[in-house]
């Protein structure tokens, strides 16, 4: 092995250790949240309003994000953006344990979510970057494993905090993870030993302009980028709506969690962790496992399989009363998720340039956010009603997801590409 490789491997590695410390921050920050949250109230309206209101903020951010990661090293970005939103996570998280108010909480997410489009913009930049075009489909596979890894560290160190501590040293655990996150991205970044720039403006850069009116035309120039090139890669733009249900359909889950065990495993806590945990070990063990099997049988086939099976486990929920059953159906809905997110995540890098990685990365995002969202309020609304509605609902999204997946691989624009790009 040369030594550019070995470097290159280290680097992927340090990437993937800052990607366990940010789940491992956000296992504990979503079910800190969610039994916080309903132990004030006695509802899942207000947990899915304030996921709705983490989307929403993501949101507005995204507007700027992309377009300015476009015109920065996303070390950078991602570096002091985890450090600054993990100090100020911290504090919040330490003023709730004395001052419990659910007004702070909604201003550690609206710290957490101004952070999150630059930090998802620079790493998914960054990723393209660090990680050889050869082993791409198995780092996807391998993000989601550590990603669950992380999710499952998190949700049982959460579930020993709500059973032996005040909850609300989850989201200071929440901020430190945001510093573990920063350290090893930039370990990462000095291994590899390049300042990644991905591309600049003459005036932008020497200064000819004040600052903000400098900044502002970068945002307009950006976005007017971002909307030529979907114009002109419409399948793009219809792939990212569709990969963006990988995204909404596990914060569903989190809407559903709650109540599902106080409906049927008679309130528990043990199994608000136990079921959370099935989903990250399904996920996480598929990770490791499908990174071939997805070369061998085609992205198409993954996304689609992945997304049908997810909404045939989502409505099995409705039927299973049995603990071991319940656990067993959280499990394959990880499995079948993490094959669909990681099929999508492969074919969208294959289709970018180095110059619109930011502008994607960033659609992404808002896409990501705006279905999320919307997803998880109806979610809540639905909790209202029943818990059984809100597994109709995942599993019709899943299927939605799954009918449109199927026609999208079937046009013409899509089969153009598959010569060019490996898509079977």
């Amino acid at each position: 092995m040369s030594q550019e490789s070995t470097t290159r491997n280290t680097s992927v590695i340090w990437l993937l250790m800052g990607i366990l410390f940010t789940n491992i921050g956000n296992a504990v920050h979503i079910l800190t949240l969610a039994k916080w949250t309903y132990d004030l109230t006695g509802s899942s309206k207000v947990f899915g309003g304030a996921l709705a209101f983490e989307q929403l903020a993501g949101f507005g951010m995204g507007i700027i994000a992309g377009p300015i990661v476009d015109r920065l090293s996303p070390i950078k970005a991602v570096v002091w953006i985890d450090l600054i939103r993990g100090v100020l996570v911290t504090i919040v998280g330490l003023l709730t344990l004395y001052f419990p108010s659910i007004g702070l909480v909604y201003w550690m997410i609206l710290a957490i979510q101004m952070g999150k489009p630059f930090y998802k913009s620079g790493l998914f930049a960054l990723e393209i970057h660090l990680v050889p075009e050869t082993i791409r489909t198995n780092y996807n596979a391998r993000t989601v494993s550590f990603m669950q890894i992380g999710a499952l560290s998190g949700v049982w160190l959460a579930g020993f905090l709500i059973s032996r501590s005040e909850v609300q040293w989850g989201f200071v655990i929440n901020g430190i993870s945001f510093i573990g996150s920063a350290i090893s991205l930039s370990i990462a970044e000095r291994i590899n030993g390049d300042d990644i720039l991905i591309t600049t403006t003459s005036e932008f850069d020497r200064g000819l302009k004040p600052y903000w009116l400098k900044a502002t035309q970068v945002i307009f120039e950006e976005w007017a980028s971002a909307f030529r090139l979907l114009n002109k890669k419409k399948d793009l733009a219809v792939a990212i709506i569709l990969n963006s249900f990988d995204t909404a359909l596990p914060q569903i889950f989190n809407v559903l969690l709650i109540p599902l065990v106080a409906l049927k495993l008679k309130n528990e806590v043990f199994w608000i962790s136990g079921l959370d945990s099935s989903f990250s070990i399904g996920a996480g063990i598929a990770g490791f496992a499908i990174g071939g099997w997805i070369n061998k049988n085609g992205i198409r086939f993954g996304v689609c399989l992945g997304l049908g099976l997810q909404a045939i486990s989502l409505i099995l929920l409705w039927f299973f009363d049995h603990s071991l059953f319940i656990a067993i159906s959280c499990a394959c809905f990880g499995i079948f998720n993490t094959i669909s997110w990681t099929s999508w995540q492969t074919w969208l890098q294959r289709q970018l340039s180095r110059e619109d990685r930011g502008k994607v990365a960033i659609l992404r995002h808002m896409s990501n956010s705006a279905l999320t969202a919307l997803c998880v309020l109806i979610a809540g609304f639905l909790a209202i009603k029943g818990t059984h509605l809100i597994i109709v609902f995942a599993a019709l999204c899943a299927f939605c997801a799954f009918s449109g997946s199927l026609l999208f691989f079937r046009e013409g624009s899509v089969n153009s590409l598959r010569v060019k790009r490996g898509i079977n």
